[in-house]
């Protein structure tokens, strides 16, 4: 009970954040659709994995998708812990990351694992956004809330994270280069490796405990080699298996 308090007031808090400050970033964003700050999908109360990207996708908010015009901070936490278990399907991108997950004997369905973002925000995709410069800003301000999250998911043993933001950086370089102003530790430095979907290993620290990365460069948004991440976590899964023992 005291994790979903503290939930529901960390959602509430994010999206009167978001509201002031959406305007800032509005260039990026499609007119005419109303979308609501996400800061994960799945239930992060339960999860021992987390898979993190850069931002939720626009299209979360196709009217298919049945999204209120308003929604309180609990029915949008209650929606987006059962964002997997609910009568609406997920949204396609999720596919990839699910496949790679069962390689580890884990799955968003049954709450072993949940997704967080960096930034809640509904955007364009990333290659589609109209200016990437303010994309970049509005994830160096927005970032502190993804921190503040990972403290909130008590059962985490292991954090998966593939992609790229923009074209400037890695997702796990991004991270790096904010985890210290946000009272959190980057244990061995990001080094870009070499050929399609390299991996690294990574270790995030808050206060006394310390949070396994595995890190591959592609990711489930990767048009030209997609699903190499999956592999790539296959390789891998006897290690990482060993960090949810």
């Amino acid at each position: 009970m005291e994790n979903s308090t503290e939930l529901e007031k960390h959602i509430d808090s994010l999206r009167n954040y978001v509201a002031r400050t959406d305007h800032k970033y509005a260039i990026n964003y499609q007119k005419g659709r109303d979308i609501h700050p996400i800061p994960f999908f799945g239930n992060i109360k339960t999860a021992e994995i987390l898979t993190v990207g850069a931002n939720p996708s626009n299209a979360e908010f196709l009217g298919n998708r049945e999204w209120p015009k308003e929604i309180n901070a609990i029915d949008l936490m209650n929606r987006l812990i059962n964002y997997f278990n609910c009568s609406i399907s997920p949204h396609p991108w999720f596919e990839k990351w699910e496949k790679a997950l069962r390689h580890l004997n884990r799955s968003y369905s049954d709450g072993t694992a949940a997704h967080i973002d960096l930034t809640p925000r509904a955007t364009f995709p990333i290659r589609h956004l109209k200016d990437k410069d303010i994309f970049i800003e509005m994830v160096e301000k927005d970032i502190e809330w993804f921190f503040k999250l990972i403290i909130l998911c008590s059962l985490v043993k292991l954090i998966l994270i593939a992609g790229s933001i923009t074209n400037k950086y890695y997702i796990n370089e991004f991270i790096e280069k904010h985890s210290g102003k946000n009272d959190f530790k980057w244990l061995i430095e990001s080094k870009r490796g070499h050929g399609p979907a390299f991996t690294s290993s990574h270790k995030l620290k808050f206060k006394d405990k310390t949070y396994p990365i595995f890190y591959c460069s592609s990711g489930p948004s990767d048009t030209k080699k997609p699903g190499l991440f999956i592999e790539r976590i296959d390789e891998k899964k006897d290690r990482l298996l060993n960090h949810l023992e």
